[in-house]
């Protein structure tokens, strides 16, 4: 019989916080932006995705840098 007493504990508990994300089933391209995008264009993807890091519920347990 395998002995178990080792192993970790369940791992759920450190990714249930992306159930309440606010980027679920979001494009990363909200986030992270295409080598050429510039000037305005990519100041307004930030400011999209910087709105939408302030109103998520799981913005304390995301494992990303604060924008």
């Amino acid at each position: 019989m395998a002995d178990i007493k080792r192993l970790p504990g369940p791992w759920l508990r450190y990714f249930v916080w992306q159930l309440n994300a606010a980027c679920r089933g979001m494009d990363s391209a909200v986030f992270f932006h295409p080598p050429e995008e510039r000037n305005a264009v990519r100041e307004d993807r930030i400011a999209n995705a910087k709105a939408i890091y302030g109103q998520c519920l799981a913005n304390t347990e995301c494992p990303h840098p604060r924008p």
